[in-house]
């Protein structure tokens, strides 16, 4: 895992509340360091409150710095909530992370995606390919990997995820 973070200098996570990107977040502070990594998470009203709860907990246990921010260009595509609104969510969330990533000179966005979410109908992978997201989780050896670093992110954050609002 080490070797996949050597090239990266700073990140942006983008911090769900979930227990992937908690993860990913876990390992990219202790490959690139606390002080290069920064997590942030979309708190527009379509996003459950327990995994922005989630996300600050995550950040503050991991002692990095969490940018709370809203996705103000969502196209109006989202509203009429079809099979493609989770596409026109995510890539308001992705540019407005760009946006931060660039204010605060910033390498790269790392999120918590993983091979498992491939197999379901997910329209906002396209956009994190459209704006080269990292996904270290869709590594092919990451699964191995996953298991041994969650239990010591589990150990280390002693987090209990809250599952609803």
């Amino acid at each position: 895992m080490e070797t996949y973070f050597k090239n990266i200098d700073s990140c942006i996570i983008a911090l769900s509340g979930g227990f992937d990107s908690a993860v990913v977040a876990y390992l990219a502070k202790s490959y690139i360091g606390e002080n290069k990594v920064i997590a942030a998470t979309c708190v527009n009203n379509h996003i459950f409150r327990y995994q922005i709860r989630n996300a600050l907990e995550v950040a503050r246990k991991l002692n990095i710095q969490w940018i709370p921010f809203y996705a103000h260009s969502i196209d109006n595509s989202f509203h009429l909530n079809d099979k493609n609104r989770c596409y026109f969510c995510k890539k308001a969330i992705i540019k407005q992370l760009i946006d931060i990533k660039n204010d605060l000179g910033i390498q790269a966005i790392i999120d918590g995606t993983k091979r498992q979410d491939l197999n379901e109908d997910r329209p906002g992978l396209a956009a994190l390919k459209e704006y080269s997201v990292i996904s270290p989780m869709l590594e092919p050896d990451f699964d191995s990997i996953f298991i041994i670093h969650a239990k010591r992110f589990y150990n280390y954050a002693k987090i209990n995820f809250i599952t609803d609002s």
